[in-house]
């Protein structure tokens, strides 16, 4: 439920209802003002006809670059109890389960994020003025051993080790699983793709660039960080007594001062940002042995505020 500071890299809003909006594709969410990007409004004779209108148009809204919830949205508008009018303010706390899932990763966004990565590559490796030329054809072919070629995509904290072979009429053979899967797509210049897997059609929304394929799939945004195989892994990050701003924000106030012993969750520093007020907390018991921001002042996201060490590191 935090406020979402970034750029919109994709807006899609509907067709078919009221929408209010002071925005557009490739504007910047700023902490200057309320974070609500849309209102999305539907109407009918009655409750029932405009809630099956108002899903129908929370399922074409697509948001890319910012955090949404539109999940969330579109779990209300289809739960029984609220289109049956039983809605008070600790709605969502009462069904939490049921409006914010774990959430699942469909077997159609990996294979289409994989058949993207694929669809770079054949890109880059084209020869200028000769489409015909067999260097440019990225077609995995290799002498005297199957023509594969793998793609590594991380989701969240899961590396999926995506195996691809070329097949007949432009479609390829994808293995992630061990599990070999028939897949074809037919791209839209708007994004939208017709994605075949096996026995089944799916409509998903795939928008690739050099380092991230994110794939829109039944309302919900999954992004692929494509991982080169031949890079050596990063060094880690610093550990859990950093403070980072979540957002941009100004400092509203400052609990610790520099050398204060802190108990883990204890509140050190409160952000003001787009009409909230977001505590930050110490993730372990420790010292402030860092303190790297002032009241009033103007911190971007990812900034760290507070450093916070054990007593027998410190």
């Amino acid at each position: 439920f935090l406020p979402s500071v970034a750029q919109l890299r994709h807006l899609r809003l509907p067709a078919g209802a009221r929408v209010d909006a002071g925005v557009r594709g490739g504007d910047r969410i700023t902490p200057d003002y309320d974070p609500m990007i849309a209102k999305i409004i539907t109407a009918g004779p009655d409750r029932a006809t405009a809630l099956a209108r108002l899903r129908l148009a929370l399922a074409e809204t697509e948001a890319v670059g910012v955090s949404t919830n539109l999940g969330l949205l579109a779990a209300i508008a289809a739960n029984p109890q609220f289109i049956a009018g039983e809605v008070d303010t600790g709605f969502i706390a009462r069904h939490a389960a049921v409006l914010m899932p774990p959430a699942v990763l469909p077997e159609a966004a990996i294979a289409a994020a994989a058949i993207a990565v694929l669809r770079q590559r054949a890109a880059a490796a084209r020869v200028p003025g000769d489409p015909h030329s067999p260097w440019g054809a990225a077609s995995s072919w290799r002498m005297n051993l199957p023509g594969r070629q793998t793609i590594a995509l991380r989701h969240a904290d899961t590396v999926f080790s995506v195996r691809a072979a070329p097949a007949a009429d432009a479609a390829w053979v994808l293995d992630w699983a061990d599990t070999p899967r028939q897949t074809a797509a037919t791209p839209r210049a708007d994004g939208r793709w017709t994605l075949r897997l096996d026995d089944a059609t799916h409509t998903l929304t795939v928008l690739p660039d050099a380092e991230q394929v994110l794939v829109i799939a039944g309302g919900r945004n999954h992004v692929f960080a494509i991982v080169d195989l031949l890079q050596p892994p990063r060094a880690a990050a610093a550990g859990g007594g950093r403070v980072i701003a979540p957002i941009p924000g100004r400092i509203a106030s400052l609990a610790v001062a520099l050398g204060d012993t802190v108990a883990r969750g204890q509140v050190l520093v409160v952000l003001e940002a787009m009409k909230m007020e977001i505590s930050l907390s110490a993730a372990l018991d420790g010292i402030v042995t860092a303190l790297r921001c002032a009241v009033g002042e103007m911190v971007e996201e990812g900034v760290e505020l507070v450093e916070v060490r054990p007593q027998d590191a410190a």
